[in-house]
């Protein structure tokens, strides 16, 4: 009996033990399976808007508050030189107005410890910590445990994410691999939109001088077609000048004698069609006799003065 009763309380055991260790492995699949959903989303994120690192960089502070148990955070970028928040998560605004402004690398002890190359950088009890800022941090938003994870291509530090805990409660290897896998994908994101951005300017830039060189042959066609006549030729220069400089009104004048005769109009302004006196009142006028472009930003600006 006694021999039934031992065999049956062992066999309980054996149960209860393999009851925790399937809990224990769906547990693990249940986070993995997360983490998995969690990447997908902020690649589909990072391929849907190539050019835009804002909607990333919020996916990335929405998926780390998710599944690594934090209150609030941000994502910071540096130039070498000063570091920003571009993207906050759960943040105080006064604290959040703080990271918003560019601080010195040197004087963020953080940051400052990631370009010596450290994997990261946690500070267990922000209230033990001297650093202005963090005291800050646990002033207003009741900051605890501070996790930093740097951004980096190259060795070159690109900038940081940084998670914080109101409770004393450091991250466990296994977090801070997630989050290291997220600082990859920003980085990631990052490249790509320098890339996705290059190729916008430079195909603009194509596009300029095309529409440049498509403008400058229209004219050498009228120059062509009209050799006596140069009226088309006037008309042809302030149209295109109004198309390729996205103006909406263009006027040539010549020089005749003592002034400047009417040549070519295009546009709804109403101008003369009569001679303008030969002086430096108008910027026709000072074009001529200074022999060179006249800029006026702004004509109701004190720049417009020179010209009544």
């Amino acid at each position: 009996m006694t021999g039934t009763m031992a065999t049956q309380a062992d066999q309980q055991r054996i149960i209860d033990a393999l009851r925790r260790e399937l809990e224990a492995r769906t547990a693990e699949l249940t986070e993995a399976r997360a983490e998995r959903t969690a990447t997908a989303e902020i690649l589909e994120v990072i391929n849907s808007s190539p050019g835009d690192l804002a909607p990333v960089f919020d996916a990335i502070l929405r998926n780390a508050h998710a599944l690594c148990d934090i209150s609030h955070g941000s994502l910071q970028l540096s130039d070498g030189e000063y570091i920003r928040a571009v993207a906050l998560h759960g943040l105080a605004e006064p604290l959040a107005e703080i990271l918003r402004q560019p601080r010195p690398v040197a004087e963020a002890p953080t940051v400052k410890a990631l370009v010596q190359g450290q994997r990261y950088f946690q500070v267990d009890d922000v209230r033990k910590s001297d650093a202005p800022l963090l005291r800050v941090a646990a002033e207003v938003q009741g900051a605890r445990t501070i996790l930093s994870v740097p951004l980096r291509r190259e060795g070159k530090l690109l900038g940081i994410i940084v998670c914080v805990r109101r409770e004393v409660k450091p991250f466990t290897e296994r977090e801070i691999s997630l989050l290291e896998s997220f600082a990859t994908q920003a980085v990631l994101a990052i490249e790509n939109a320098r890339l996705f951005n290059e190729t916008q300017a430079k195909t603009h830039d194509l596009e300029e001088a095309l529409r440049y060189q498509t403008g400058s042959a229209n004219i050498l066609n009228v120059i062509a077609s009209s050799p006596t006549d140069v009226k088309p030729v006037l008309q042809a220069i302030v149209e295109s000048a109004c198309e390729l400089c996205g103006a909406y009104d263009a006027v040539v004048r010549l020089k005749d004698g003592d002034g400047l005769a009417f040549g070519a109009h295009h546009g709804p302004l109403q101008v003369s069609l009569g001679s303008l006196p030969f002086n430096g009142n108008s910027t026709a006028g000072r074009a001529m006799i200074e022999r060179k472009p006249v800029h006026v930003h702004d004509l109701l600006s004190s720049d417009g003065d020179r010209f009544p």
